[in-house]
């Protein structure tokens, strides 16, 4: 993975996937209007290739792992870095272990928006970045631990793939642990404050090119 890439002339921002010879772009835009103070105006992320006519629970999880990837290449931070890149290890556990169907269901999708937490809106013919929710929480690690384990087929399977492809332990406890750990520095206030800073730095990086 190269990492970003800017191509001025059309303001078109490229990063590149894991296959060779595959992309996923995000384009910038600026909206503005008459008499506006020229330090006015509203930015939109655009997921270029992806179409925004219907936001599907599969487009959404997509969604969010093609903006974590392009903010994991982008930040200069080292301790955000290692933490973008546990989250994207984390996803692929779950794809991997749990199936393609994943990305459907609504419980791993709010599992996914904690830790990676982009909403996305349909605009025309496009899908584009609504906003970050970096700022807040709503939910505890223990608060959405519990909802997980209300949905009993589903927290037996996640179990399974914490146990065997993410944390390497026959000990279901330790597994939780390590997992509720994993969660809770998503809650912490320092954290995502720094999260937020380092996201306004991000946003800098892709309107500069």
């Amino acid at each position: 993975m190269r990492g970003f890439r800017a191509i001025k002339g059309s303001e078109r921002f490229e990063f590149d996937r894991y296959k060779v010879g595959e992309k996923f772009n995000l384009v910038v835009g600026r909206v503005a209007g008459q008499k506006l103070d020229k330090r006015s105006g509203l930015v939109f992320l655009k997921l270029v290739g992806e179409d925004g006519t219907q936001v599907s629970r599969e487009k959404i999880w997509e969604g969010r792992k093609k903006v974590l990837r392009a903010w994991e290449s982008l930040t200069g931070n080292p301790k955000i870095k290692e933490e973008l890149s546990r989250v994207k290890e984390f996803i692929q556990v779950l794809e991997e272990d749990m199936g393609p169907s994943i990305k459907s269901k609504p419980l791993p999708l709010k599992l996914l928006g904690y830790v990676a937490p982009f909403e996305f809106k349909s605009f025309s013919d496009s899908l584009l970045v609504g906003r970050a929710r970096l700022f807040w929480k709503r939910k505890t690690g223990e608060e959405l631990l519990e909802e997980l384990k209300s949905d009993e087929p589903f927290w037996n399977d996640l179990l399974y793939a914490l146990r065997k492809g993410l944390y390497k332990t026959e000990d279901e406890e330790v597994a939780k642990q390590k997992f509720l750990e994993f969660l809770k520095k998503w809650e912490s206030k320092d954290f995502l404050e720094e999260l937020r800073k380092d996201w306004k730095e991000t946003l800098k990086k892709f309107l500069k090119g």
